[in-house]
């Protein structure tokens, strides 16, 4: 008899359901949501929530007063992440919201100290050279979410000293920043993450501000020469990983 697919991740203080998602939950994704700084955020923001994932992590960290609200266009996984928001020890902190980006920009109902979000979408003149799920090209197309849409309702919602956190393929986030900048939101931190210290850095987690300033960049390396993660990586993890 085939045994059933567990669709449950567990970490340190909190289970994630996975079911009816289509972005499943990624080494760089946990990477992000314990990287990314809530100190003295009280309004948190998650765009694109999926299962919850960066929006519990970032509850385990945040004060105990601060509100955290994740939106999500995609019903089922909606209802998923909701699950496990109610689930967590953190439900009092979270709300999650069944909207779009933009139908809730227009009615945001604070200005965000801290906004964070991992695309399931991509900018339209990338889509023939990166592979992707058909479901995951659809949230590109169809319900019209390319960058200059999300960094619009970025400037919408983000406090006058806010931060945006972004996860981005290294390729993409060159053009995210182009296109930012000409808009008049600015890239003042980055983290390069490559696979070894020898490797060339695939994937970027930015930070933007409405100020433009120095930009500080650093890099993260995953995995040793002998595979194992590094010293670095499971730092970075251990508060949240079962393992490390």
């Amino acid at each position: 008899m085939t045994r059933p697919v567990n669709h449950i991740f567990r970490f340190k203080q909190f289970a994630v359901d996975q079911t009816d998602c289509a972005m499943k939950i990624s080494s760089d994704a946990t990477i992000f949501g314990a990287y990314v700084p809530t100190s003295g955020a009280k309004f948190i923001l998650d765009i694109g929530t999926g299962t919850g994932l960066l929006a519990l992590m970032l509850s385990q960290r945040a004060e105990a007063t601060t509100r955290i609200d994740a939106i999500e266009i995609d019903a089922g996984a909606f209802t998923t992440a909701e699950k496990n928001a109610r689930s967590s020890p953190f439900a009092a902190m979270l709300s999650v919201y069944n909207t779009s980006l933009q139908d809730y920009a227009s009615r945001a109902p604070v200005a965000y100290d801290l906004i964070i979000c991992n695309p399931p979408f991509f900018q339209s003149d990338l889509v023939t050279t990166i592979s992707k799920s058909a479901h995951l090209a659809r949230h590109a197309h169809v319900d019209g979410l390319n960058f200059t849409t999300l960094i619009n309702c970025v400037k919408l919602m983000l406090a006058a000293h806010g931060r945006f956190w972004v996860l981005l393929p290294a390729r993409e986030a060159e053009v995210f920043r182009g296109l930012a900048s000409q808009a008049g939101l600015y890239e003042r931190e980055r983290l390069n993450l490559c696979h070894k210290s020898t490797s060339v850095p695939n994937r970027a987690i930015a930070a933007y501000a409405l100020e433009a300033g120095d930009l500080v960049t650093t890099q993260l390396a995953r995995y040793q020469a002998d595979n194992n993660p590094t010293d670095a990586m499971r730092l970075l993890l251990a508060p949240y990983m079962l393992h490390y």
